[in-house]
């Protein structure tokens, strides 16, 4: 995992268990998804990444990496919504 100046990232572990996987964090700079549009974070489940925008506030941070290992969880109970095994994103405002 990139290094990065906020210091919530120093805190994240490489990856992430959620028992049938673990998914590795991924920090980048200007995070787009695949309509090109700007966001915070992306959920592959595919490539079981949770890729994270490297510029954000920490008050976003935690909001995201929350949200973001939330769709992690939720898989593992069949509660992934009706695009499963499509990477989920968190739009920025």
């Amino acid at each position: 995992m990139k290094k990065s100046n906020n210091k919530i990232w120093k805190h994240l572990p490489p990856a992430l268990d959620v028992g049938w996987a673990k998914f590795s964090f991924i920090l980048k700079k200007n995070l787009k998804d695949e309509e090109d549009s700007k966001c915070y974070g992306i959920t592959d489940f595919n490539k079981l990444t949770i890729t994270l925008e490297e510029n954000m506030s920490e008050s976003e941070a935690h909001h995201t990496i929350i949200h973001e290992c939330c769709h992690a969880f939720m898989e593992t109970f069949g509660l992934g919504g009706p695009e499963e095994g499509h990477p989920d994103k968190v739009e920025s405002s």
